[in-house]
């Protein structure tokens, strides 16, 4: 699956998550007000607040460096470590969502009602986030550190688009020179001798 792809997927679970999260906000506040009147702040659970946080900051951060990356190509939010350190920052915080929604959620059971519900769809899709992040960057990460030991030391600095390549090979050998095919001539030492019947001078 394709960076762009992963990263994608991830921003639809966030629009899903901060629509859920806000949802059961306002449903807490607007219950507390209606049985005790006037509301004194902001009531609600725990973990929809986490949700709708965690939604909004990966929304503003994730969508300028998919955007960066296109306008301007090599952009610092676009390059290997940024991503690495970044995302692997929100899957922690998408993992602290799904468990904390988990948590609170215990006791619903096979209830229909609308916390039971929507906060089952917020843990889904907290942990789903949480896979598909830290499945990306893990990898990432790993694929940086191999090419990083083959010699492409400017792997952190460069991007995804960019690939993983390596530095072209150097000649560690000195060639071999050719040898000739040809017969070695030889020359004798010894001196001519006269024909026969030629009298010598």
């Amino acid at each position: 699956v394709s960076q762009l792809t992963r990263i994608g997927v991830s921003l639809v679970f966030s629009l899903i998550c901060l629509g859920l999260g806000g949802h059961l906000v306002s449903a807490a506040n607007v219950t507390v007000a209606t049985v005790f009147g006037a509301v004194s702040g902001n009531v609600y659970y725990p973990f929809t607040g986490l949700a709708v946080a965690t939604s909004v900051i990966h929304l503003i951060s994730v969508v300028p460096m998919i955007v960066l990356g296109f306008l301007r190509p090599g952009a610092f939010t676009s390059f290997i470590v940024v991503e690495i350190s970044w995302l692997s920052f929100m899957w922690v915080l998408w993992l602290a969502t799904g468990a904390l929604a988990a948590s609170t959620l215990q006791g619903c059971g096979g209830s229909a009602d609308t916390l039971c519900s929507e906060g089952s769809a917020i843990t889904a899709f907290g942990f789903l986030s949480w896979i598909i992040l830290m499945a990306y960057s893990v990898t990432l990460l790993v694929l940086s550190i191999i090419a990083h030991t083959r010699g492409q030391t400017d792997v952190w600095t460069s991007t995804v688009t960019e690939g993983f390549h390596l530095p072209p090979a150097t000649m560690t050998e000195k060639p071999v020179a050719m040898q000739s095919t040809a017969p070695t001539p030889v020359y004798s030492t010894r001196p001519a001798q006269q024909p026969a019947g030629i009298p010598e001078v």
